[in-house]
């Protein structure tokens, strides 16, 4: 059993784990309700396929800035007092989302939010990765990871239908009460665990590494800079894809509203089951073959996606791709904690969540000048030579453990220098 083996806490990680999760499950069915409004939007304020990429790239540049600085003060001053506020934060701006009536004030609300979620990420990727050993650290994160995949799933099955019926900023307005109550149970009923307590500290002790450093050491480490690489291009694809796809299948493909938008949420459906068969995948195989094998089979199998002649076959495709494309994820933010001294998980984790961020609002940027260059179709093809690219680059990093290599001693690029 996941929770049960030995180096894991029982309880106080299992209530850590649901606790992140549904901050996460919120997270992600905020952010997931632009791409199914999009066509509503767009016709709305008469934008363009550029002006499509600059509202979700708002979200992302703010989304960028936060990790690592809420990852350090978490670190420093505990995981719930970044979280909570942050759950508040980003329950409130997107309330505020539902009342703008421009591109810029929308776009605003959007970069607003992505402040307070940012740093709620890696912060909550850090707490779930240390309460829980390197044998479990794979499956934590795949159970944790199904919070973006359902929540995902979630806001974009109610945001096309509430915004079908009842018009775009109707989705937004929703969602401050549920985020609310989940902060508040956040702060009442999920534990603070001292990080002395955590396997990760455990595990760095019993590997010889360093159980404090400083960020800047984070750097040093070439499997963290490989780490930001993969998370880049791991959103890069997603994030686009996210953005466009609604908006290629009507436009290009000739699909309905309905059907476009539901396109995504069949993805993420799929994907749910993928990110927790990477987790499992991982800590059998190791980090760098589990993550090349999905990096490169989300991009052959994107292919099929976009090849797809009608709505069944096409539901097939995605289901099959998302079940790659989303199954990333887990892996990737698991390696990290592999790599670092305890004290450092979520400030580390932030790092590699910022090459995803900036990843998410480059290209949206790209997609859109491509699109409106080339054409939309064309712009959907660059995603599958990124794929291919990430599932080549996961083999300039090593398995590691509490901060060393499992592979002997570290080098001195590898290991946190002694303090």
């Amino acid at each position: 059993m996941l929770l049960k083996e030995t180096g894991d806490i029982g309880r106080q990680a299992k209530l850590v784990l649901f606790g992140c999760w549904l901050g996460w499950f919120l997270n992600f069915a905020d952010r997931s309700l632009l791409a199914p409004l999009i066509p509503l939007i767009r016709t709305e304020m008469n934008l363009g396929y550029l002006g499509v990429g600059f509202l979700t790239t708002a979200f992302f540049v703010g989304y960028s800035i936060t990790p690592v600085p809420g990852g350090y003060l978490a670190d420093k001053v505990g995981h719930k007092k970044v979280i909570v506020p942050s759950m508040v934060g980003f329950g409130i701006t997107t309330l505020f989302t539902g009342f703008t009536h421009s591109a810029v004030a929308l776009a605003c609300a959007r970069f607003t939010t992505g402040l307070f979620e940012g740093s709620f990420y890696s912060t909550a990727v850090g707490y779930v990765s240390s309460v829980f050993s390197k044998a479990n650290r794979g499956k934590a994160m795949a159970l944790y990871s199904t919070g973006w995949t359902l929540g995902s799933m979630t806001g974009i099955f109610f945001a096309t239908f509430m915004g079908a019926k009842f018009g775009w900023r109707s989705p937004w307005m929703f969602m401050l009460i549920p985020t609310l109550v989940a902060a508040w149970f956040f702060w009442k009923f999920i534990p603070n665990v001292k990080r002395e307590e955590t396997p990760a500290y455990a595990e760095s002790l019993q590997a010889g590494g360093k159980q404090k450093g400083e960020f800047k050491d984070v750097l040093k480490v070439r499997n963290a800079w490989i780490i930001f690489s993969l998370q880049f291009i791991a959103n890069f694809g997603y994030w686009s894809i996210n953005t466009f796809t609604p908006l290629y299948f009507k436009e290009v493909k000739g699909y309905s509203f309905v059907a476009s938008g539901s396109l995504l949420a069949v993805m993420l459906i799929a994907g749910t089951f993928g990110s927790l068969a990477s987790g499992w995948v991982s800590d059998r195989l190791g980090r760098r073959a589990g993550i090349c094998l999905f990096f490169c089979a989300a991009g052959l199998t994107w292919f099929g996606v976009l090849h797809s002649t009608t709505v069944g076959v096409t539901l097939l495709w995605a289901a099959i791709s998302g079940f790659f494309i989303t199954g990333l994820y887990p892996t990737i933010l698991a390696w990290m904690t592999d790599c670092v001294p305890p004290n450092l998980t979520a400030a580390a984790s932030g790092f590699g969540i910022m090459g995803a961020e900036v990843g998410a609002f480059t290209t949206p940027i790209v997609a859109g000048f491509i699109a409106n260059a080339m054409g939309l179709g064309v712009a959907m093809y660059i995603y599958i030579a990124s794929y291919i690219i990430g599932g080549l680059v996961v083999w300039g990093g090593k398995e590691m453990i509490g901060g060393m290599s499992m592979m002997g001693t570290p080098s001195k690029a590898e290991a946190v220098p002694s303090r």
